[in-house]
């Protein structure tokens, strides 16, 4: 107990020298700042900029690996490193400070916020699952039922039923009517389910009050696409079709890095139709990124596209199809989705099946996927492909993303939000 008791002493003790240190370097780094760029350096260091003691005169810049770290975490040394000298002159602090403005607007401090888009999409995914109420429903396109409780009343959202098109809009703060899908009795299907994460996602990218001032209910309508398509909604509404970016096809967005991806959602979908499914409520998933990883980023981007990894679903079906007993095959891959069968006890497809899908851009894509079962709702894409070969292994699917707004609108409001708060506070 003694020896516990010292080493928690010396690593409390080690933490408050180093707080206290990195409030010593910011208050060098701010002295003479004016309130806008004060601002500037905290909303950096959310970011995930931190300034440290360099033995050299002057000051110096290292945005190092930020766009490209899989274990990326803010508060990682490997991150986004501003270098300060205890002898750093006024003249050399200004110049230093008048930097912020553009290190705002570089590519590695957007690296870093997407990583901040990444820690609030899983964040969000594990609330919505971690409700038991929260139900996946086959029922039509956009359905939604909100039950009653005490605490989350049905009212936080409204219906604005028009002919085959539904649509919900929040009645309360837009915050109030997410913490619905947190905490109240909901059920929907899964379209609806990725406008939840959607929704979800921002709000915890931003917190509640920031979410609040920054968006308005009709911003976050839900229901079938046709009626949010045609109205002010920001991930899928048409008028805001010119401000969001669209890689259907995965041509640019890997070839960003491991952040290129996270924050997009898209579709699995099958290819050859309704006349090729045995499992018509499954006839595709809707799904939201949550993390990737750089082997993943590397793999799509040299293929060029999703191309290859459709190639590679196809194949995998075919081999399924051409088996001796094609239902049997799907479902006893299916049945090993965690990969924990030893392999003498797997058929020669089996295998072949499990080859294909050991691909990093099958295992370390994590996604969200609104589902009957809550443990299947946060999984790795090869999960999801195994799963639905089993409910249709007469199709193939393939991959497509949806147009979003994550690295420009909400970025763009993320940064003001920010900026506006803190001098307000000044």
């Amino acid at each position: 107990m003694r020896t516990l008791l010292l080493i928690l002493l010396v690593s409390s003790t080690g933490f408050a020298r180093k707080t206290v240190q990195a409030g010593e370097i910011d208050a060098q780094l701010l002295r003479g700042a004016s309130p806008r760029q004060s601002c500037q350096w905290n909303l950096l260091k959310e970011l995930g900029w931190r300034a440290e003691r360099s033995t050299k005169t002057g000051f110096s810049i290292s945005p190092q690996l930020a766009c490209h770290s899989d274990s990326f975490v803010i508060e990682n040394p490997s991150g986004l490193i501003l270098k300060i000298s205890e002898k750093t002159s006024p003249l050399e602090l200004s110049r230093l400070q008048s930097e912020f403005e553009k290190l705002l607007t570089s590519k590695e401090t957007f690296c870093g916020y997407k990583h901040l888009v990444s820690k609030a999409a899983v964040l969000a995914a594990e609330k919505l699952v971690a409700n038991p109420d929260f139900d996946f429903k086959t029922l039509q396109w956009g359905f939604i039922q909100f039950g009653t409780t005490r605490d989350f009343p049905k009212q936080a959202w409204k219906n604005t039923w028009i002919p085959r098109k539904l649509r919900y809009v929040p009645k309360s703060p837009p915050s109030r009517a997410i913490e619905q899908f947190y905490f109240g009795r909901v059920r929907s299907e899964c379209a609806v389910g990725l406008q939840a994460a959607e929704m979800a996602m921002t709000y915890e990218l931003f917190g509640a009050l920031g979410f609040d001032r920054s968006f308005s209910s009709r911003e976050f309508t839900m229901g079938t696409y046709a009626s949010i398509n045609d109205d002010e909604q920001i991930f899928h509404g048409e008028d805001l079709e010119d401000r969001n970016v669209i890689d259907q096809e995965g041509k640019f967005l890997p070839a960003k890095g491991v952040t290129g991806l996270i924050g997009y959602s898209g579709y699995l979908e099958n290819v050859y139709g309704e006349d090729f499914l045995d499992n018509k409520a499954n006839r595709g998933e809707n799904f939201l990124i949550l993390r990737a990883s750089e082997a993943a980023a590397q793999a799509i981007a040299r293929a060029g596209s999703f191309s290859e990894m459709n190639d590679l679903m196809k194949q995998v079906q075919k081999l399924v199809e051409q088996s001796e007993n094609p239902k049997r095959e799907a479902k006893e891959i299916y049945a090993d989705r965690f990969s924990t069968m030893p392999n003498e006890n797997k058929s020669h497809v089996h295998t072949e099946v499990d080859r294909l899908l050991s691909r990093p851009e099958f295992t370390d894509l994590l996604l969200f996927v609104q589902s009957s079962r809550h443990n299947e709702k946060i999984r790795e894409l090869r999960y999801h492909v195994k799963r639905l070969l089993k409910l249709n292994p007469r199709t193939p699917y393939k991959i497509r993303l949806y147009r979003s707004p994550i690295d420009t609108q909400i970025f763009q409001r993320f940064t003001a939000e920010r900026m506006d708060s803190c001098l307000v506070s000044r």
